[in-house]
């Protein structure tokens, strides 16, 4: 098979057509981009992690009608273009507004990392000066943190299964492994031991070349980057895994250095990962964040799951499947629920029951509830292939009435956190 290769301009090219047509579906879009900066992503071998910034008086419903056309625009460009498949593997990640992207009270660190490829490019060099002069804190810290502990393992062959590449299939062995395993592993080390987020992946590998100048490794994945990973001696699986070995010396000894610098939590003894998750989870952590991180991910959900079960030829959809459905079982259900049964109810792991009655009168009705049930029932099911596409047609025509809720249950969430937040002032006081 001939291999097609796009330069950085057809890429930019065609994410510019892309958030066209997004902002000709909702003209309330402010901004469109990309969880990294641009310079950050590969042709051909890059998906593109969409964020779209709007304006303050965007509503639910507004979202509701963009998550609809994503799903088609998705579709139609794939089957008009399917050699950009693993460019649109993925419809966008995360919405929010300029109201939600200032605030502080559901502040998330990743937003520093964003970039903006079209619109109010002003407004975004502001938000982007405000976040850069924020203060580190624990919050900061958590998401570093979790994240390193993510990444710190061996190389894990099951995670990032190359799909939708084509020819490139090959080459992603190594993309997987220097800029999906690698490289956020030690943007999130160094950003911890610095205390300040480091936004970009090539500023990351330039600046563990200064901490650690004796280690070539920073030097042979910018290498590889720059050749876009045309090394056929690593297509040798002896020497791929020799490689592997190479990254994991260096992510043990970045390691020993985030020991020394978490406050979070005290992790100096040794202890192994699943103990440093444990310790990390019982950490003191605000609720409203996980339920904001859930909301912030659904306006843009359905439409995925739509275009996902229709499934384009030659668009393979199985393991995206497969990851919506882990995401919905977990994610989008257990973690949004729990995390207001926390701050509505006082309780840790407040039952499903227990966080229905107290959602009523205010925030649902009985046609609510049954939305709840029917989503979480359907996510809570044992699933294997096959029957995970089978759930998610039976979740999909709902889902859009789940996500309403969701919004509702964020407007209460931020309300009950802003009188805690009072009590605790006049406490202090």
């Amino acid at each position: 098979m001939a291999v097609i290769e796009h330069s950085k301009t057809q890429f930019r090219d065609f994410i510019v057509e892309y958030y066209s047509r997004c902002i000709e579906a909702m003209p309330g879009i402010d901004v469109v981009g990309a969880k990294w900066p641009f310079t950050n992503m590969i042709p051909d071998l890059s998906d593109f992690d969409g964020r779209i910034i709007s304006r303050d008086d965007t509503r639910p419903n507004d979202w509701q009608e963009l998550d609809e056309a994503i799903g088609n625009i998705h579709y139609n460009m794939v089957v008009r273009n399917p050699e950009w498949g693993r460019f649109l593997e993925h419809p966008v990640g995360i919405c929010v507004t300029w109201e939600e992207a200032f605030a502080n009270d559901i502040y998330h660190p990743e937003t520093i990392h964003w970039s903006s490829v079209m619109g109010d490019r002003d407004r975004f060099k502001e938000l982007q000066t405000y976040l850069k002069n924020k203060p580190w804190d624990n919050r900061q810290e958590y998401y570093y943190l979790h994240r390193f502990l993510t990444y710190y393992s061996p190389y894990n062959h099951d995670v990032d299964p190359p799909i939708n590449l084509g020819a490139w299939e090959r080459h992603y062995a190594l993309h997987s492994r220097c800029l999906h395993y690698f490289v956020p592993a030690m943007q999130a080390a160094l950003s911890l031991i610095g205390r300040k987020p480091v936004r970009c992946k090539f500023e990351t590998l330039y600046g563990w070349k200064d901490l650690l100048p004796q280690e070539d490794i920073f030097d042979r994945t910018l290498e590889m980057i720059d050749a876009k990973y045309h090394v056929p001696e690593l297509y040798n699986e002896d020497k791929m895994l020799r490689f592997e070995d190479d990254l994991f010396v260096v992510l043990r000894k970045a390691m020993r250095m985030v020991r020394e610098a978490a406050t979070l939590i005290d992790i100096r003894d040794g202890a192994d990962v699943a103990e440093c998750k444990k310790r990390l989870a019982k950490s003191d952590q605000n609720p409203l964040m996980q339920i904001f991180d859930v909301v912030r991910f659904s306006r843009i959900r359905k439409g995925r799951y739509g275009f996902y079960l229709r499934e384009p030829k030659p668009f393979d959809s199985i393991r995206l499947v497969s990851n919506e459905f882990s995401l919905l079982r977990t994610f989008f259900t257990k973690t949004a629920l729990r995390a207001y049964g926390q701050l509505k109810c006082g309780e840790d792991d407040a039952s499903l029951e227990t966080i229905i009655d107290a959602m009523k009168p205010d925030l649902i009705d009985r046609s609510g509830e049954s939305v709840i049930r029917t989503i979480c029932n359907a996510a809570w099911k044992g699933s294997g292939p096959g029957k995970e596409r089978e759930l998610l047609e039976e979740i999909t025509p709902i889902y859009g009435d789940y996500y309403l809720i969701l919004e509702s249950v964020l407007a209460d969430a931020r309300k009950i956190n802003a009188g805690l937040a009072v009590q605790e002032s006049r406490v202090l006081v």
